[in-house]
């Protein structure tokens, strides 16, 4: 990685990272999640890489509160599998919570099981396609599953489930992540029934139709988890992994003392805006919303080369981003924050950090790239912006045009028009009058 990549990372890491270090930021050339990170983001590999990490982050999180829930700490775990683990995106954050000798991952690409064995010490399985070709005796304290489930095909979903639960020890915990149906564009939807999948992923290595994107109804998950794991209760934190994907929490039922869980996710947001004034002032202001965990915005930083520059609690109302987005029941967030600049040329010497705290404390990562890049692509973004104004202009006068073009037809049409225009030209005939006004 780049020094502009590794210094952003510390700050990211200094910032969200509540455990020991140092962290291995070793990610080997085929792992397809850098790529697809990096592909959504613009093609840029520095904030794919950044994205890698803050997403490793976020799925560390729900691990923590999960385990909390069940177990009241790491500590308490003897032995853990992180199934479909890829090539260690969240593993090289796991070893820092439990010993590797304590920690097994599982994955399908042979590349990725020798990686996580030789870089991080972990003990590394090889997957299989079918469940009941998968032979381990289990015994596990905890078993989780991210992002595995969001792309299996009805028959295989089944199976995976039952193998999956059966590697628990009495009394374990299984975790693991779905699409909820409502996340189905419409047109798909209404065709849909208990589950349904498509053969396209963003994996360019696995079979798409045994590897494709999946979505469920609750109901079909809950069926589900009673056929297979019978003495189960299951709850369901939907979005609760990284604000998009359901977290389903399976354990025994008989197990005592536990509540349901109440998980803890963080703020969505984006700065909107980051240029510079005549009077030689950095504006950089951006929106936020809470998806729905009861903890609001309350400070947005301004970092520059490490260093905070400039902050604001100051959160007023974003109707328009509400609306775009369409957060029904839900208010979104504007902020600003304007410093003074008065930094050495060159513009991509310089590095930019946003976050947002929360009011619990919270923090949520937003942007980070050099000051040239930013300021590029909020040009950018303004631009589409002014398009979208201007394209929504010309429909707005297009409907109009037509709305009075349709009314001079029917004006035309009537029989006092008509009239009008007959009375006109025998004016005209009689020389009483050059031309008819239209």
């Amino acid at each position: 990685m780049t020094e502009e990549v590794e210094a952003l990372i510390d700050q990211l890491l200094a910032s969200q990272w509540r455990g020991p270090g140092p962290i291995d930021r070793t990610i080997h050339p085929a792992d397809e999640m850098l790529g697809y990170l990096a592909e959504i983001h613009g093609r840029d590999p520095l904030r794919g890489a950044l994205h890698y990490f803050a997403t490793a982050l976020g799925i560390v999180d729900t691990y923590d509160q999960a385990i909390a829930w069940r177990f009241g700490g790491w500590e308490k775990v003897e032995r853990m599998l992180d199934f479909a683990s890829g090539f260690g995106r969240a593993t090289r954050f796991l070893v820092h919570r439990l010993p590797p000798e304590r920690l097994t991952i599982a994955e399908i690409v042979p590349e990725a099981v020798a990686f996580q064995r030789e870089q991080f010490g972990v003990t590394a399985l090889a997957s299989t396609t079918r469940a009941e070709d998968f032979e381990h005796p289990g015994g596990f304290d905890a078993v989780f599953v991210t992002s595995l489930f969001t792309h299996l095909p009805e028959p295989t979903f089944r199976a995976w489930l039952a193998r999956l639960a059966a590697l628990r020890r009495p009394g374990g915990l299984l975790a693991f992540t779905t699409h909820d149906m409502s996340l189905l564009v419409e047109e798909h939807r209404a065709k849909a029934g208990d589950l349904y999948f498509l053969s396209t992923s963003e994996s360019q290595v696995l079979d798409h139709e045994d590897y494709g994107t999946t979505w469920v109804q609750e109901e079909f998950v809950r069926r589900l988890i009673e056929e297979v794991a019978p003495g189960s209760v299951a709850h369901r934190i939907p979005r609760g992994l990284l604000n998009f994907q359901d977290l389903w929490l399976v354990v025994d039922a008989n197990v005592p003392g536990l509540d349901a869980p109440a998980f803890h996710g963080t703020i969505e947001g984006m700065p909107d805006r980051v240029q510079f004034r005549e009077d030689r002032r950095l504006v950089v202001s951006g929106w936020c919303y809470d998806p729905g965990w009861n903890d609001p915005p309350a400070r947005a930083t301004v970092m520059i080369d490490g260093q905070v520059v400039g902050t604001s609690e100051d959160f007023g109302p974003r109707p328009d981003v509400a609306k775009v987005l369409n957060l029904t029941g839900t208010e979104a967030f504007g902020w600003e924050v304007v410093v003074p600049y008065d930094l050495p040329p060159p513009l991509h010497s310089h590095l930019l950090y946003l976050k947002v705290q929360t009011r619990s404390g919270r923090e949520r990562f937003l942007w980070g790239h050099n000051l040239e890049s930013t300021l590029r692509v909020g040009a950018e973004a303004e631009v589409e912006a002014l398009r979208a104004r201007l394209a929504k202009t010309e429909a707005e006068l297009k409907t109009t045009i037509g709305k009075l073009e349709h009314r001079l037809s029917a004006i035309e049409a009537s029989r006092f028009w008509r009239a009008r225009n007959a009375w006109f030209r025998l004016k005209q005939k009689a020389g009483l009058i050059d031309e008819i006004w239209p």
